[in-house]
């Protein structure tokens, strides 16, 4: 991981363990706990059986989650303060290239996610990742696959890429 990448707390959760499923179980679970205080919210999300299928992280887990990155968002609050989209998961925030590979897959994004001026040099895979609210792409440049095959995506998600011709783009079977 690049240093401007240890940086981003949300890029660092996503990679916080070198297995994919713990990743995935990790970032879903902080998902859950960040809606928790919001009723309303957390309530309208439950009808998603997406959202029903995640499982609880324990305090302990919640816990290690904040100490090993004390940057994340502990709150919605914290959440609005330091994005540059209100109320959004700014994933490459200060980040121009993620060179690594980004596995996304079966992902589960409560809040809106931003994502501007970054160059992604290998694959990024969003299979089964399922928006609860927008996705916004702007200015990107994929130089790696963009492979996101039965991804769930938020109304009024936009997407302004920049792909290399050589290059391909997959996204059979997304709800948008």
């Amino acid at each position: 991981m690049t240093a401007a990448a240890k940086e981003n707390p949300w890029l660092r959760l996503a990679r916080i363990s070198r297995d994919h499923e713990e990743n995935k179980r990790l970032w879903n679970g902080y998902q859950k706990y960040l809606l928790r205080p919001n009723i309303d919210e957390y309530q309208r999300q439950l009808k998603n059986p997406k959202f029903l299928d995640i499982v609880d992280l324990s305090d302990a887990e919640i816990h290690s989650i904040q100490t090993e990155i004390p940057d994340l968002p502990k709150d919605i609050g914290d959440l609005r303060k330091r994005s540059v989209v209100r109320s959004a998961i700014a994933l490459a925030q200060g980040i121009p290239e993620i060179q690594t590979r980004l596995e996304l897959d079966g992902f589960y994004f409560a809040f809106r996610v931003f994502i501007q001026n970054t160059t992604f040099k290998s694959l990024l895979t969003l299979q089964h990742a399922q928006f609860a609210e927008r996705l916004d792409a702007l200015e990107c440049v994929f130089e790696g696959s963009l492979i996101a095959t039965d991804a769930n995506f938020g109304s009024n998600t936009l997407f302004f890429l920049q792909m290399p011709f050589y290059r391909e783009c997959i996204f059979p079977r997304c709800k948008i």
